[in-house]
């Protein structure tokens, strides 16, 4: 409903609605920047599919230098940027592990 014009139907389980507009539109189009979190590989591939921006915290630095390369790869995939990189926009990655190992001079 953020990405197209005018009015639409809906259908819900209590109530239908027949005349739903989304007035104001969001300012950022195609739509805000979206967040999603998560602990597995398929939330990753989810995120990367919608362009949003992946966040993982708490976790082993090695599953989330495997949910990173997930994300890197379904992204690439899709012929999108890298992540964090020139041209990708606002999707990146967020991690405290990966915080973490950015500053004790590792590498994801």
């Amino acid at each position: 409903t953020w990405t197209e014009d005018g009015p639409f139907e809906h259908e819900g389980p209590d109530y239908p609605l027949r005349y739903v507009n989304i007035w104001p539109r969001p300012y950022q189009q195609p739509h805000p920047p979206v967040w999603t979190s998560g602990s597995h590989i398929e939330s990753a591939e989810w995120a990367a599919d919608r362009d949003h921006t992946f966040a993982t915290f708490l976790n082993p630095y090695d599953l989330v230098e495997t949910l990173v390369g997930a994300y890197k790869r379904r992204a690439a995939e899709w012929g999108r940027p890298e992540p964090g990189s020139p041209g990708a926009g606002a999707r990146s990655l967020n991690s405290s592990s990966m915080y973490s190992a950015h500053m004790s001079g590792g590498s994801i």
